[in-house]
């Protein structure tokens, strides 16, 4: 499958997309996206200080639908650009340490669109979430020191909490990815032809 088609757009296409599916997306979108998004743009606002306040729980409870809206939409497109960096570093990083992705046969995909579009929902959607994760923690802790020297919050729990949480949704992301990559590889694999068997002439008589 190309890079620019994901699979909800492959299933929706070959009308493998039902309502039940639907919840599946909203529910993908707000782990993969949203929740990394709020991570990066928590840290943004210590870099920036009128984003904070726009985005405090003192504004969101006095939101109107617009506000809450940008708000999303913001959460999104940082979240989009956490992945463009998890693509970069964090696929990068697993994949150079021996975690290869199979060879496919995406002629396979037209027959086994649900299996794989289910296997996508289970596997890899948890894998966008914790690694985009790491790179929103990393992003959020740098911003967050930034904005405190060392003087007035000496090394200490934020930097132990930080170390923990990158810790374990690495070694999560990579588990994701691990069952993703073997379980769709035994999807799209090609079964290999039966080998032919050998035959022993027969006996002339004598």
């Amino acid at each position: 499958m190309p890079a620019s088609v994901t699979s909800v757009e492959f299933a929706r296409a070959t009308g493998g997309l039902t309502l039940k599916d639907d919840a599946i997306i909203d529910f993908g979108l707000i782990i993969t996206c949203i929740l990394p998004g709020c991570v990066v743009l928590w840290g943004l606002g210590h870099l920036y200080p009128p984003l904070e306040a726009w985005i405090s729980g003192a504004s969101m409870a006095s939101a109107t639908v617009g506000s809450f809206f940008y708000v999303a939409l913001a959460a999104i497109g940082t979240g989009l650009t956490a992945s463009c960096v998890r693509w970069l570093v964090i696929d990068t990083l697993h994949h150079c340490t021996g975690l290869r992705p199979p060879d496919w046969n995406y002629a396979l995909l037209a027959e086994r669109t649900a299996a794989y579009h289910l296997l996508t929902e289970n596997h890899y959607k948890y894998y966008q979430f914790y690694a985009n994760m790491v790179v929103a923690i990393v992003f959020a802790y740098a911003a967050w020191r930034g904005d405190h020297s060392f003087s007035e919050q000496p090394l200490g729990r934020a930097e132990v909490i930080s170390l923990s949480l990158v810790v374990v949704f690495l070694a999560a992301s990579r588990d994701s990815l691990s069952r993703y990559y073997r379980r769709a590889g035994e999807l799209l694999r090609t079964e290999a032809p039966p080998r032919p068997k050998l035959t022993l002439p027969p006996k002339r008589r004598k």
